[in-house]
Parts: structure tokens; sequence; C-alpha cells
């Protein structure tokens, strides 16, 4: 459970900044960097000096380097800023609930363009910003990291 008021503060801090990503996201389908930046600034601040910085600088790596990987193998599918926006929410929540806001933001992302291909609102190959689900992703294992990674592993 959350004790120090500074880490309540951090995580109310976190959660509006993912608001905005999002909301921007939808808006122009880009990440603008100075959001990117703020999340990572909070991340560094969280991360250093802490017993559980090892955990945060594995968040930083592992989410990002799947979807550098993705948008490697097929360019244009994955920006960068979704990149960058996962590696910055790792560095924040550290490896375990950064990968269960990845899986969870990824789900999601799934399930939205599925209907809205079964609604004909997009065809097969149509570019669907996924910044708000990886946000949402973020956001949600911020709250139920942990429950979030037992869900999928019982899956």
């Amino acid at each position: 459970m959350l004790q120090r008021k500074e880490v309540i503060g951090s995580d109310g801090i976190f959660g509006c900044l993912l608001a905005v990503i999002a909301w921007k996201d939808m808006r122009t389908e880009k990440i603008p960097d100075r959001w990117t930046a703020a999340v990572l600034a909070l991340g560094v601040c969280k991360t250093v000096g802490s017993p559980d910085g090892m955990a945060g600088f594995a968040g930083f790596f592992f989410p990002a380097m799947i979807l550098a990987l993705a948008a490697l193998w097929k360019p244009g599918s994955i920006g960068g800023g979704d990149v960058k926006l996962m590696a910055a929410g790792g560095l924040y929540l550290g490896i375990g609930r950064a990968t269960a806001g990845f899986c969870l933001g990824i789900l999601i992302s799934g399930g939205y363009a599925a209907v809205l291909l079964a609604l004909g609102r997009i065809r097969r190959g149509s570019r669907v910003p996924i910044g708000p689900f990886l946000c949402a992703g973020l956001g949600s294992a911020l709250v139920a990291g942990e429950q979030i990674l037992l869900w999928f592993m019982q899956m």
C-alpha cells in the first residue's frame, strides 16, 4: 500500500501526464516529446536511490524493446512516441507493473481495432493510435499491476 505522501503525489502527476498524452495522441496521432520527457523525469526521480531501482531500469527496457522490435519488423506500425512512452512509463512503474500495463494496453487496443473492423469503420492495415491504450494500461497497472499480472498468468 502507498504510505508516503510524496509517492501519492507523484502517482497523481503520473496519471495526469498519461491522460494528457492519451488525449494528444487521440487528436494528433503524435505523442509530443515534452510530455514523454516529463514522465521520464518523474521515473528518474522515483527510481534513482530507490531500493527497487533495478526493477525500474528493467521496466525502462523490456516493454519498450518489444515495441521497438515490432516497429522494426513492420515499419510504420508503431510510432517512436509509443516506444518512448513505454520506456518512460516502464521506468516509473518498474518491470512487473510496466509489463502488466503494456500487455493490457495492447489487449485493449487489439479489441478496439477488432470492433472497428467489425463495424466497417476501418480496413485491415488502417492506422489506430495505440498511445491512448498504452496510457490506459499503464494507468491501470499503477493501481492494480499485481492483479493484472496474475490475471494474465491465469489465461
